[in-house]
């Protein structure tokens, strides 16, 4: 029989129906005051919410996998949690989002394991802000240029602003909110994916998060190649070239501190 809840009622139970109404407003945290208090939606099999002592709640997808136990000398099977995101009283981080977000995280995590060398976008934005200025322009084919301070400046405040999102919360909110684009859930920025997983969606998806900004929107309809994207490898770049030209053509766009 379905257990029933009041809408006033404090909900204990570890295992329940999710609802919005319930997981916003029906429960508390309840523990050891260390530990998060771990509640599972009894509707849809792998979503799990950690209620924290602070009343942060967060969504995770939680997954029963096999895992070599070091000690016992056997494989055996063990619930590994993975991040969704921190709900919040919005319509891209309340109960909705996270079951729509559920099966791509839950997929990812029956892939076999990256390699831990395999770098991110954001990581190589970093190398390149690091060492990419030095010597001549990678652009150039025959004569030999270096970078002009001011283009390493002006190179430097869009990849800090529009990649690794150090700009202003207005960008930093478009870039990083989970969106559905193509039957296709983002819920990360560019920064934040392995670079061997671009593809075209994820540079259209980047697109679709900039149409607010008529600048940097039309710009990704050119083919302009500009410079800070050839530390990238080739078979990717092309995808990012279009991407580094909205960025140049936001140079201008005034951001909220």
């Amino acid at each position: 029989m379905k257990r029933t809840y009041n809408k006033r009622e404090n909900i204990t139970d570890t295992t329940f129906d999710f609802t919005q109404q319930k997981v916003q407003y029906q429960i508390q945290y309840q523990g050891n005051g260390k530990a998060p208090d771990k509640r599972y939606d009894k509707s849809i099999q792998g979503l799990c919410l950690f209620v924290y002592p602070s009343g942060i709640k967060t969504f995770y997808a939680v997954r029963f996998l096999e895992q070599y136990n070091k000690k016992k000398n056997r494989t055996e099977k063990n619930a590994v949690y993975k991040k969704i995101f921190r709900m919040e009283d919005h319509p891209q981080r309340n109960y909705a989002a996270a079951k729509l977000e559920l099966p791509n995280i839950l997929s990812r995590m029956a892939l076999p394991k990256e390699k831990k060398d395999e770098k991110t976008f954001g990581a190589l934005a970093k190398e390149f802000i690091k060492s990419g200025f030095g010597g001549f322009r990678l652009m150039d084919k025959s004569d030999k240029h270096e970078y002009k301070q001011t283009t390493i400046d002006k190179y430097t405040k869009l990849i800090n602003t529009y990649i690794l999102l150090k700009g202003g919360q207005k960008i930093r909110d478009r870039l990083s909110a989970v969106i559905t684009f193509e039957d296709r859930v983002s819920s990360k920025p560019l920064k934040d994916y392995a670079i061997n997983e671009i593809d075209q969606w994820h540079i259209e998806c980047v697109q679709t998060r900039l149409k607010d900004t008529k600048t940097i929107s039309t710009s990704f309809c050119s083919n302009g190649v500009p410079g800070p994207f050839n530390f990238l490898k080739p078979r990717l770049a092309w995808y990012l070239y279009r991407y580094a030209k909205a960025l140049r053509s936001g140079a201008n766009e005034r951001q909220q501190p």
